[in-house]
């Protein structure tokens, strides 16, 4: 009869493998897929500005990243840049950063996606809010928006998509080879994966 009471030793024992369990799945590292589409509301930037958006994981020194290319000549910047971040915990942020040019010492605009955001089922897509760095932020200014989408990767969808990435970034799309088959392949593997698996 005792045999079937639970004694403290064994509810303690039961409670640190739940502690080491949450822990394991805090700590898991995947990766993110992300998209910088586009801003709007750009105000107070230089008529020759090349515009860039830097996007990493908010508040880790060495982690992973990656910058679109530059826009030019224009307030409502439209990159439509494919990245991939490595690295991605359960609690993570990500930061996104503006800059006007090459030689810009610090960014124009930021924005910020909360881990709420990105952890939940089918990630995030939609617009943030941008803050612009100068107290001069004129009265009655409509917000500038960053338009972005996030999705977390695990395991062979990371794979697929990583590949997906750097073949597009590579445009190997010209007529006479196979880089548009492939890229469709790549696509259509990832799709294919269950949710389950990734």
């Amino acid at each position: 009869k005792g045999g079937m009471v639970p004694t403290l030793s064994s509810a303690s024992g039961s409670a640190s493998a739940s502690v080491r369990m949450s822990s394991i799945s805090t700590s898991k590292q995947n990766m993110l897929a992300v998209t910088v589409i586009g801003a709007e509301g750009l105000h107070s930037v230089g008529a020759g500005a090349e515009l860039y958006c830097v996007c990493r994981i908010a508040g880790r020194e060495g982690g992973g990243e990656f910058r679109t290319r530059p826009a030019c000549g224009t307030l409502a910047p439209h990159w439509d840049f494919d990245g991939t971040i490595d690295g991605h915990r359960a609690g993570d942020s990500l930061e996104f950063a503006i800059f006007e040019d090459e030689q810009a010492q610090r960014a124009a605009f930021h924005a910020t996606l909360s881990s709420n955001l990105i952890d939940r089922p089918g990630g995030f897509s939609g617009e943030l809010p941008l803050n612009f760095h100068r107290a001069t932020w004129a009265s009655g200014t409509r917000q500038a928006r960053l338009r972005v989408s996030v999705q977390v990767k695990h395991g062979r969808a990371a794979r697929c998509h990583k590949a997906w990435v750097e073949m597009k970034s590579r445009r190997i799309t010209t007529a006479g080879d196979n880089g548009g088959d492939m890229l469709n392949r790549i696509l259509l593997l990832e799709s294919s994966i269950s949710p389950m698996s990734r």
